[in-house]
C-alpha cells in the first residue's frame, strides 16, 4: 500500500498515512490495472478524479485519482462476483 510517513511535533512515533488523492502512477500501482484501463475506467466515471490547474485557463493539469473510488469499484467487482448460494 501506498503510504506516507510523517513525524509529528509531539515526542512520539512517526504517524503513517494513506493520501486519499494519488496521482495517475500511484494509482496504478495501488489498484493493480493497467494504466489504459485505469484511464478507461475513469472516463466512464467509475472512478472518480479531479485535474488540479495552476490557473483556471490553464491547458494542462494533475490528474489526482480518488483512492477510496478505486476501493469501492473493486468491492462492487469482488460482491458481482461472489457466487450466491
Amino acid at each position: 500500500m501506498l503510504t506516507t510517513e510523517i513525524q509529528q511535533d509531539t515526542y512520539c512515533d512517526p504517524v503513517t498515512l494513506n493520501p486519499r488523492w494519488l496521482r495517475i502512477p500511484s494509482a496504478v500501482k495501488y489498484s493493480g490495472l493497467s494504466r489504459s484501463r485505469l484511464y478507461e475506467l475513469l472516463a466512464q466515471e467509475r472512478i472518480k478524479s479531479i485535474c488540479l490547474k495552476s490557473y483556471s485557463n490553464a491547458q494542462r493539469g494533475v490528474r489526482l485519482v480518488d483512492r477510496e473510488s478505486i476501493d469501492h469499484f473493486m468491492e462492487r467487482l469482488r460482491v458481482a462476483s461472489t457466487p450466491i448460494n
